[in-house]
């Protein structure tokens, strides 16, 4: 018996090692570790509690050391909306779109962010994307939100032009 928790106990650090090295070769599985994992996490919860500028803080620290995680960019991406900063939600957006090009829910969210900033024939573009389809499957109501987005970027450029007419 005390052969088989000495052997056990040898064990348990030699997998350690195994681990750390293999997080140290495979950016991937580094991607999941702990800390990042965990600073995920606290980031979402701060954005769910309503502290936008935390989060945003936590996820900017985590994308600087983990600059290819399209989750950590689009929860910055998402936090900066919530705080206004439309211009930097456009930045990070196109962060995930690099990595990610036919990201229907990035689309989607970036053309709101564009629409604010009054970019409208790209947020017109970018959510007509994704209400049109693609070749992945676009969940429903995400659709049908794109559709409202266009009806209302539609009536923005209507009105637009009309006041512009009057003066």
């Amino acid at each position: 018996m005390d052969r088989q928790r000495a052997g056990a106990g040898h064990q348990i650090p030699r997998g350690r090692q195994f681990h750390q090295r293999r997080n140290r070769l495979s950016p991937d599985s580094a991607s999941r570790s702990p800390p990042r994992a965990h600073s995920l996490g606290l980031g979402q919860l701060l954005g769910a509690r309503g502290d936008h500028w935390s989060a945003a803080d936590t996820f900017q620290s985590l994308v600087a050391i983990a600059p290819r995680s399209v989750k950590a960019w689009s929860r910055l991406a998402i936090e900066f909306q919530a705080l206004g900063r439309h211009a930097d939600a456009a930045g990070a957006f196109h962060k995930v779109l690099e990595l990610d090009p036919e990201l229907p829910g990035a689309q989607y969210v970036l053309g709101r962010s564009l629409a604010q900033l009054r970019q409208t024939d790209e947020a017109a573009k970018l959510l007509s994307v994704v209400r049109d389809g693609s070749d992945r499957p676009i969940d429903p109501v995400l659709r049908a939100k794109a559709r409202i987005q266009l009806k209302r970027l539609s009536r923005t450029r209507t009105l637009a032009t009309s006041s512009w007419i009057r003066r």
